[in-house]
């Protein structure tokens, strides 16, 4: 595999899963991952990113996702510090792992096997994690 992943960058408006704002809650949660994230991957070439436009879905192969959180091995930010998109296929590996940070209004979207969980899925993404950073928490049911 190359070291060096070519990127799509998007050229669109807003994405499906784009949101116009989060939370200082959201926000926080995201730079306390990062940080931690860094720290896991650090003597390994694993880049660390936010909001990226991620396409792959073998069902929707034009919509993207962009999930709060994403590891993608030999990926690391480039000089200008942006990358806008990814598009998983042969010569780019789906990312090692993805996280999500819900709320009340988005939970049921990032937990329903339908929708995020079995689109990531198809992505071939082996590590996916939905936090809910509330005092209340918005899970009600039993886990698996």
């Amino acid at each position: 595999m190359d070291t060096q992943i070519q990127t799509y960058h998007d050229t669109s408006a807003f994405g499906e899963d784009d949101e116009m704002s989060q939370t200082d809650v959201h926000n926080n949660l995201i730079i306390y991952l990062i940080a931690v994230l860094s720290q896991l991957f650090s003597e390994q070439k694993v880049g660390i990113f936010t909001s990226i436009q991620l396409y792959g879905d073998p069902l929707y192969p034009g919509r993207n996702k962009s999930p709060d959180l994403l590891a993608i091995d030999n990926l690391m930010s480039t000089p200008d510090g942006e990358i806008a998109s990814y598009y998983i296929n042969d010569n780019h590996p789906p990312p090692r792992l993805l996280m999500e940070i819900s709320s009340k209004d988005n939970w049921d979207e990032d937990v329903e096997q339908t929708y995020k969980v079995g689109s990531y899925e198809r992505m071939g993404i082996p590590e996916y994690f939905a936090c809910d950073p509330h005092p209340v928490q918005v899970w009600k049911k039993q886990w698996l």
